[in-house]
């Protein structure tokens, strides 16, 4: 090892401190981490569960495999505050892509996701449906730097769209109702029974809510790559 390489371990200890100088976690390239990638991933998810300091955490050509992602994505269950995570150059696949979408569905802090670069060049359909699935009810996530050669692509875009939307109202303290999935939205206050006709009226609101006039275009909110 070089002199004066950071050490995994020692990261992940301060990690699991809650070491309030430490907001970045940067293992990229280390090679102690490569030789025991699942090791370190499953440690590292189970230092941040109690962390809330790190905010961005880069593992780029680690050798990161399916596997050690399934490890390191129940991270994303547990943790509350890491905003950025960045796997590119790995081995990562569908599978690991699929445990990541998973892992998502519920949270409320990570904004920007780094796939480019994986040994493993095609994520399959299979996992896009994932993906789909998962941004139905997150509304946190922005950005996604990958490489897709799917139509779904623009579906995915659509949702990263509306997250960036979202983002924006809250910035600017508007209300951001219309756009929220049924998932979250309140309930509706009861009301005294309809009459068939006003009832039938009523299912266009299935339908996804138009984004505004002043929404980013398509080409300015993507952040899905495609061949």
């Amino acid at each position: 090892m070089p002199f004066g390489a950071v050490m995994p371990r020692e990261v992940i200890a301060k990690v699991e401190r809650n070491d309030p100088a430490l907001t970045k976690v940067d293992l990229s390239s280390n090679a102690t981490f490569q030789m025991k990638s699942l090791e370190y991933c499953t440690s590292l998810a189970a230092a941040m569960a109690g962390n809330t300091n790190v905010k961005e955490i880069v593992l780029k050509d680690c050798c990161i495999t399916d596997q050690d992602v399934k490890a390191l994505s129940v991270m994303l269950t547990t943790n509350g505050t890491l905003e950025l995570l960045n796997l590119e150059g790995n081995k990562i696949g569908s599978d690991g892509a699929i445990c990541l979408a998973d892992a998502l569905a519920s949270n409320q802090s990570l904004r920007d996701l780094f796939l480019l670069g994986q040994e493993k060049k095609a994520f399959g359909e299979t996992c896009l449906e994932a993906w789909l699935k998962c941004l139905q009810d997150n509304i946190v996530i922005q950005s996604i730097k990958w490489r897709l050669d799917s139509r779904k692509s623009f579906a995915l875009n659509q949702f990263l769209t509306r997250n960036k939307e979202i983002a924006r109202r809250k910035r600017d303290n508007k209300d951001f109702g219309d756009l929220l999935p049924k998932s979250l939205r309140p309930p509706e206050p009861s009301s005294s029974p309809k009459s068939p006709k006003s009832t039938a009226s009523c299912e266009a609101l299935s339908s996804p809510p138009e984004m505004p006039s002043h929404a980013p275009t398509m080409a300015e909110a993507t952040q899905v790559e495609a061949n």
